[in-house]
């Protein structure tokens, strides 16, 4: 306060304990002195902002620094549902001079894309976990034994390899791109149809940025404009709900075709989980995960799929329907460990079968 025309310092007279009472109830609270020194100013001094550069040096990683704070990642990530994870925590700890490139957390972002829908600096862990992964890799990092052994199988047809390139595999990613258009330039055709959102994904983004476009589609996008072909031999009469792929629904807006199908079948009723579309929850499939469900055993509560078979069966459906190869057998084996096992699991293409008479019901 003012003494004099000059301003002097306020000091302080602390005690070491202090009873407050309340001005509602009237009640009175003893506060020790180390209640009041819980709100002074507390500076990081001895670390500096060094452990980002490495990071922010690599092309595509460098939106990890942008972060705030502010925190809204972490309800939509799934990982921090059965862990400690989110981008803000991953920034905190590099904060704090944690070397994200040999920590376990660089290898439990599954790039499902929930953060960077409701973030509004725009920390892309899409393309930040990726770079990061790639730098482990090739400085001969730790990495998880989980990932060490990629194989490819089939005599013509490869992977297209997204999983390799989200795990840090960038250089397996570009031979695998290489070998897979030498592949299809043997053949016309007019466009590509796939099973697999993480396929569609590397079609549609990621082979284009290489010089090659094709015109690539997810198998429901193929035959949600054919429904008024089909011919339906029977009814079904199931309560069903949907998982949304993080790779055809956050990453390439594609909610619609699945469901409308789903709907098309004959008997079959759709129920909606809390957290769909948009807000989807992840299988713990992509980025990789869908090989480090033992490495991520010891580091999280449950697995994502086991999180996700739970809210499936919270909606009171006989089962939970899929589009994505990785998913029947992630969810079919939560649904055993978590207790669910009257939960079915079943692709949609495996219901419209079905109910076009091409399958039996228990083939």
């Amino acid at each position: 306060m003012p003494i004099g025309g000059h301003k002097v310092p306020p000091q302080a007279v602390e005690k070491e304990t202090v009873t407050v009472a309340s001005t509602i109830s009237g009640r009175e609270v003893e506060l020790p002195a180390m209640w009041n020194r819980m709100f002074e100013p507390r500076v990081l001094t001895s670390i500096g902002p060094d452990a980002f550069e490495p990071i922010s040096a690599l092309p595509g990683a460098e939106s990890l620094e942008w972060c705030y704070g502010c925190g809204k990642c972490v309800p939509v990530c799934p990982v921090d549902v059965v862990g400690e994870y989110a981008p803000r925590k991953l920034h905190r700890k590099v904060q704090t001079g944690t070397d994200l490139m040999a920590d376990p957390d660089l290898w439990l972002c599954t790039t499902c894309g929930n953060c960077l829908r409701v973030c509004p600096k725009e920390v892309d862990m899409i393309q930040i976990m990726p770079a990061v992964r790639e730098k482990a890799l090739t400085d001969g990092g730790s990495v998880p034994g989980d990932l060490q052994d990629w194989a490819i199988l089939g005599h013509e047809e490869k992977t297209v390899g997204d999983s390799q390139r989200l795990a840090g595999e960038k250089g397996l990613f570009d031979s695998l791109v290489e070998d897979v258009t030498a592949t299809l330039a043997k053949y016309e055709f007019a466009r590509i149809a796939t099973p697999d959102p993480h396929a569609f994904n590397a079609l549609v983004k990621e082979y284009p940025k290489r010089g090659h476009e094709f015109d690539a589609l997810h198998y429901t996008q193929l035959l949600s404009p054919l429904i008024g072909e089909m011919r339906w031999a029977k009814e079904l009469d199931l309560t069903v709900t949907f998982h949304d792929p993080c790779y055809l629904g956050r990453h390439n807006g594609e909610y619609d075709a699945p469901r409308k199908l789903i709907n098309a079948i004959p008997g079959v009723r759709l129920t909606e989980m809390g957290r769909c579309k948009q807000n989807a929850y992840c299988c713990g499939g992509g980025g990789g995960g869908m090989w480090l469900d033992g490495f991520s055993r010891d580091l999280t509560s449950e697995r994502l799929s086991e999180r996700r078979v739970r809210e499936a069966a919270q909606t009171g459906a006989d089962m939970l329907v899929v589009c994505c190869p990785y998913e029947v057998s992630r969810f079919e084996d939560a649904a055993k460990s978590t207790g669910n096992d009257h939960l079915r699991v079943r692709d949609i293409i495996e219901l419209i079968d079905e109910a076009m008479g091409l399958t039996p019901a228990d083939a």
